[in-house]
C-alpha cells in the first residue's frame, strides 16, 4: 500500500506509517509533500521522520524518548518553481521541430514533398492528411499522437504507411537545455 499526504506539515502521516509498518510488519510505503512554507519540510517533517527512523518517539509534551530502531529509508527532494512560458516564447523543442523534415529525410533516405510523404505534428495535420494524402502515400508521425481505431481504419483504408518520428532526433540539445 502507498501513502500520499499532499499536506505534510509536521510529518505525522509518516510518522504514523513506519509505526504502523513496525507493529505489524508491513511494508507500507508514503510520500509527503509540502509548499515547505515557513521551512516546514526541511525544519518540521524531515526532521522529526528522521528521528523516528533513527529510533526517538514524541510523547505527548513533545518530549522525545529513545525507542527501538524502525526499518525505514528516508529520501528529501526538492524542486522549484517553474513559471509558465508565455505564448510568445519559443522553447528549444519549438524551434527544433522547424529541422524535423530534414532529420526524417535524412533517417529515412527519402524526400518529404507533401503529396505521397508527409510529416505530421498535431491532430489537425493529421486530418488534413487524410484527405488529401494520395493512396499508398506515408505519413512520419512523432509518438505524442495517439491514433484512434477510427483513424488507424481511414490509413488502412488509404493504404497509407504509419512510420513513427523516433524521439532521439534532439535529445542531447533539448537535455542541453533542461528541456528534458
Amino acid at each position: 500500500m502507498k501513502i500520499l499526504d499532499h499536506c505534510a506539515g509536521s510529518g505525522t502521516t509518516g510518522h504514523a506509517v513506519i509505526e504502523l509498518n513496525h507493529e505489524d510488519g508491513g511494508k507500507r510505503k508514503f510520500i509527503l509533500c509540502t509548499n515547505n512554507e515557513n521551512g516546514i519540510a526541511e525544519n518540521v517533517c524531515y526532521k522529526r521522520i528522521e528521528k523516528v527512523i533513527r529510533g526517538y518517539k514524541y510523547t505527548s509534551r513533545k518530549k522525545e524518548i529513545e525507542v527501538e530502531k524502525l526499518p525505514s529509508n528516508l529520501k528529501y527532494y526538492k524542486t522549484e518553481f517553474i513559471p509558465k512560458l508565455s505564448e510568445d516564447e519559443e522553447i528549444l523543442s519549438s524551434k527544433l521541430l522547424d529541422y524535423i523534415k530534414e532529420m526524417v529525410e535524412l533517417e529515412n533516405m527519402c524526400e518529404i514533398d507533401g503529396n505521397t510523404r508527409r510529416i505530421i505534428l498535431s491532430d489537425e495535420d493529421l486530418n488534413i492528411a487524410l484527405t488529401e494524402m494520395e493512396e499508398s502515400g506515408v505519413l512520419y508521425i512523432p509518438s505524442f499522437i495517439l491514433l484512434t481505431n477510427e483513424i488507424k481504419d481511414s490509413i488502412e483504408e488509404r493504404k497509407l504507411e504509419v512510420v513513427t518520428i523516433p524521439d532521439y532526433y534532439f535529445t542531447e540539445e533539448l537535455r542541453e537545455v533542461n528541456e528534458l
